[in-house]
């Protein structure tokens, strides 16, 4: 046991010596870093590292960093440790959801949080959320048109929720968007250049995407009312004919052919679609 350990240990600090973490066995204190105890461990690989005791009971670092690299070359992902984005800090590789890899970052406010390295490489997340808070406390301090229930403020929302779902994996349909490589264009990353192409929200009306295969950018996006988003989903089946596709309930509006009647052609009888949309009702 070194001299800094005999004499420095104390009843308050937890003795690792000979525990295993990972890769990872503890030995003995090496030191502290800014504050911060250091344990000196040997890993499985044979090198040693100097890890901070948090790190190891929080299973933060379980290798001297050869298997972050093992895993690097598995996923084939930039390793990031260590690099910082805004105000974070990236501290150590969190996991992979859906092949895609997420990182534990420190905020310079202090607060944690785990991003996606899309967003990180990006550019489009670079705190905790509280650069978010002071620059939408900043807005709506120096711009009266922010005022809730005006058009501007519903284009924020709009702008908002886009940008979440796109690149926060704690917001709820991250999954169906970020997570699926839907992402935001550099351009409309700044608020003001989204109002200047999109222009105001309209009362009723909600951002959507016209091709669902692309992501939020000028030229594929417009505002729809819900029962536009509604046939524009990816969920929605949609039938080509002369040159159109449309989904059965817009192909019923143009016809005139009931919408059911459309549906049983198409399910029931299995008509192919010119028959269907061409034979009169009789």
């Amino acid at each position: 046991m070194s001299a800094f350990h005999s004499t420095q240990l104390g009843n308050h600090v937890k003795d690792l010596t000979g525990q295993r973490f990972g890769r990872l066995i503890a030995l003995e204190i090496f030191g502290r870093n800014r504050g911060y105890l250091l344990w000196k461990c040997s890993c499985d690989c044979g090198n040693s590292s100097n890890v901070a005791s948090g790190q190891l009971l929080g299973g933060i670092t379980k290798s001297c960093g050869c298997l972050q690299k093992e895993v690097g070359k598995k996923y084939r992902f930039k390793d990031l440790t260590g690099q910082v984005f805004g105000r974070l800090t990236v501290l150590v590789l969190d996991g992979f959801r859906n092949h895609n890899s997420f990182w534990k970052c420190q905020c310079e406010c202090g607060n944690e949080t785990v991003v996606f390295g899309g967003s990180l490489n990006y550019g489009s997340v670079q705190s905790c959320g509280c650069l978010r808070k002071e620059v939408v406390t900043d807005r709506v301090t120096k711009h009266g048109h922010f005022s809730k229930g005006s058009h501007s403020f519903r284009s924020y929302g709009a702008w908002q929720r886009m940008t979440s779902r796109c690149t926060h994996p704690s917001d709820s349909s991250f999954c169906h968007y970020g997570a699926k490589g839907v992402s935001v264009c550099e351009r409309w990353r700044v608020f003001e250049n989204f109002l200047g192409d999109m222009g105001e929200c309209p009362q009723g009306m909600s951002l959507d995407r016209i091709d669902n295969e692309k992501g939020y950018e000028p030229g594929n996006c417009r505002w729809a009312d819900i029962v536009t988003q509604n046939r524009n989903k990816r969920t929605v089946k949609k039938y080509e004919y002369q040159g159109k596709v449309l989904t059965l309930p817009e192909w019923s509006e143009m016809t005139g052919i009931p919408r059911a009647r459309l549906w049983q052609r198409v399910n029931v009888a299995q008509w192919p679609i010119e028959k269907v949309l061409t034979t009169p009702l009789g």
